[in-house]
């Protein structure tokens, strides 16, 4: 069985879509599911927001955050990449 999003921001008060963002790239997009599959493939940590502003809208971006008014994000969350090497690191005595 296959799931599709269904973004249903015309229904709101207020359009909006999903910004993630990692130290080397930052994506747009209107589906969650797509833009975390997007961003996996880079295979490292990033971080996403629910923005309230259309996709196309213009805002800066600071410290791999979108920079718009509080009460025009949310902060939902990260998606760290362990790739073990910090256990390993730590095992080896490797700061």
């Amino acid at each position: 069985m296959k799931y599709t999003f269904k973004n249903e921001s015309e229904r709101l008060d207020y359009p909006f879509h999903f910004f993630a963002s990692s130290f080397s790239e930052w994506r747009v997009h209107s589906d969650v599911s797509e833009l975390i599959r997007l961003m996996k493939k880079e295979k490292i940590s990033f971080k996403i927001w629910q923005v309230r502003k259309p996709i196309d809208a213009h805002y800066p971006i600071r410290q791999c955050a979108p920079v718009v008014n509080d009460a025009d994000y949310d902060y939902l969350g990260s998606y760290i990449y362990d790739d073990g090497l910090n256990d390993r690191n730590y095992r080896d005595g490797i700061d």
